[in-house]
Protein backbone atom coordinates (compact mmCIF):
# COMPACT_ATOMS: atom_id res chain seq x y z
CA UNK A 1 0.00 0.00 0.00
CA UNK A 2 1.10 3.54 -0.72
CA UNK A 3 -0.18 6.91 -0.40
CA UNK A 4 1.77 9.74 -0.95
CA UNK A 5 1.73 13.46 0.15
CA UNK A 6 3.99 16.21 -0.33
CA UNK A 7 5.92 15.31 2.49
CA UNK A 8 4.94 11.61 3.26
CA UNK A 9 5.27 8.43 1.97
CA UNK A 10 3.63 5.38 3.58
CA UNK A 11 3.93 2.06 2.31
CA UNK A 12 2.34 -0.73 3.34
CA UNK A 13 4.62 -3.31 3.10
CA UNK A 14 6.38 -2.34 5.90
CA UNK A 15 4.21 -4.06 8.41
CA UNK A 16 3.53 -7.93 8.49
CA UNK A 17 -0.18 -9.66 9.28
CA UNK A 18 -0.28 -8.86 12.70
CA UNK A 19 0.40 -5.28 12.37
CA UNK A 20 4.02 -5.54 13.93
CA UNK A 21 6.72 -3.43 11.96
CA UNK A 22 9.16 -5.08 9.90
CA UNK A 23 11.39 -2.31 8.48
CA UNK A 24 14.27 -0.43 9.83
CA UNK A 25 12.59 2.27 8.95
CA UNK A 26 9.99 3.27 11.74
CA UNK A 27 6.34 4.39 10.36
CA UNK A 28 5.55 4.66 14.39
CA UNK A 29 8.01 8.17 14.01
CA UNK A 30 5.83 9.43 11.03
CA UNK A 31 3.41 12.31 11.55
CA UNK A 32 -0.31 10.93 11.77
CA UNK A 33 0.94 7.29 12.77
CA UNK A 34 0.15 6.09 16.37
CA UNK A 35 1.65 3.09 17.84
CA UNK A 36 1.72 1.08 20.73
CA UNK A 37 4.35 -1.80 21.40
CA UNK A 38 5.96 -1.13 17.88
CA UNK A 39 2.05 -1.97 16.89
CA UNK A 40 0.01 0.52 14.41
CA UNK A 41 -3.09 1.89 16.06
CA UNK A 42 -3.75 5.08 14.34
CA UNK A 43 -3.78 6.50 11.18
CA UNK A 44 -4.56 10.17 11.46
CA UNK A 45 -3.87 11.36 8.11
CA UNK A 46 -6.79 13.54 7.64
CA UNK A 47 -6.58 16.70 5.22
CA UNK A 48 -3.16 15.66 3.32
CA UNK A 49 -3.72 15.01 -0.15
CA UNK A 50 -3.40 11.64 -0.19
CA UNK A 51 -4.49 10.11 -3.50
CA UNK A 52 -4.83 6.51 -4.37
CA UNK A 53 -6.97 3.73 -3.27
CA UNK A 54 -7.17 1.75 0.06
CA UNK A 55 -5.54 -1.34 -0.05
CA UNK A 56 -6.91 -4.53 1.05
CA UNK A 57 -3.66 -5.03 3.39
CA UNK A 58 -4.81 -1.69 4.96
CA UNK A 59 -6.96 -4.11 7.04
CA UNK A 60 -3.79 -6.33 8.26
CA UNK A 61 -3.49 -4.06 10.92
CA UNK A 62 -5.26 -5.76 13.34
CA UNK A 63 -4.35 -3.52 16.26
CA UNK A 64 -5.96 -0.49 14.10
CA UNK A 65 -8.39 1.67 16.55
CA UNK A 66 -8.10 4.90 14.66
CA UNK A 67 -8.15 5.52 10.75
CA UNK A 68 -8.86 8.91 9.61
CA UNK A 69 -8.22 9.48 6.48
CA UNK A 70 -10.64 12.21 5.58
CA UNK A 71 -10.65 14.94 3.46
CA UNK A 72 -8.36 13.84 1.01
CA UNK A 73 -8.24 12.44 -2.59
CA UNK A 74 -8.81 9.21 -1.77
CA UNK A 75 -10.89 7.18 -4.87
CA UNK A 76 -12.25 3.63 -5.38
CA UNK A 77 -14.14 1.16 -2.71
CA UNK A 78 -13.58 0.50 0.90
CA UNK A 79 -12.23 -2.56 1.17
CA UNK A 80 -13.65 -5.43 2.77
CA UNK A 81 -11.17 -6.75 4.25
CA UNK A 82 -10.61 -3.09 6.51
CA UNK A 83 -14.05 -3.95 8.21
CA UNK A 84 -13.77 -7.86 7.96
CA UNK A 85 -9.99 -8.16 9.74
CA UNK A 86 -9.34 -4.90 12.10
CA UNK A 87 -11.59 -5.73 14.41
CA UNK A 88 -10.41 -3.19 17.01
CA UNK A 89 -11.20 -0.16 15.24
CA UNK A 90 -13.21 2.61 17.65
CA UNK A 91 -13.19 5.19 15.19
CA UNK A 92 -13.40 5.62 11.05
CA UNK A 93 -13.24 8.46 9.40
CA UNK A 94 -13.25 8.49 5.67
CA UNK A 95 -15.64 11.39 4.39
CA UNK A 96 -15.26 13.67 2.14
CA UNK A 97 -13.44 11.48 -0.63
CA UNK A 98 -14.30 10.36 -3.82
CA UNK A 99 -14.97 7.00 -2.57
CA UNK A 100 -17.51 4.42 -4.20
CA UNK A 101 -19.25 1.33 -4.31
CA UNK A 102 -20.67 -0.42 -1.55
CA UNK A 103 -20.09 0.04 2.05
CA UNK A 104 -18.82 -3.62 3.96
CA UNK A 105 -20.70 -5.21 6.66
CA UNK A 106 -18.67 -3.72 9.85
CA UNK A 107 -21.50 -5.88 12.15
CA UNK A 108 -18.26 -7.45 13.90
CA UNK A 109 -16.86 -3.78 14.95
CA UNK A 110 -17.86 -4.25 18.33
CA UNK A 111 -15.75 -1.31 19.40
CA UNK A 112 -16.59 0.79 17.17
CA UNK A 113 -18.25 4.75 18.42
CA UNK A 114 -17.95 6.80 15.17
CA UNK A 115 -18.02 5.77 11.43
CA UNK A 116 -17.90 8.74 9.30
CA UNK A 117 -18.60 8.04 5.00
CA UNK A 118 -20.29 11.12 4.31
Amino acid sequence: WMMTTTETTIDNNKWNNSGVIKSSVDPCRMDGIQCRDFRVTGIILNDNKLKGTLPNTLGMLANLEFLDLGMNQISGSIPETLFHNATSLKDVALDSNSLQGTIPSFSNLIYLTRLQLG
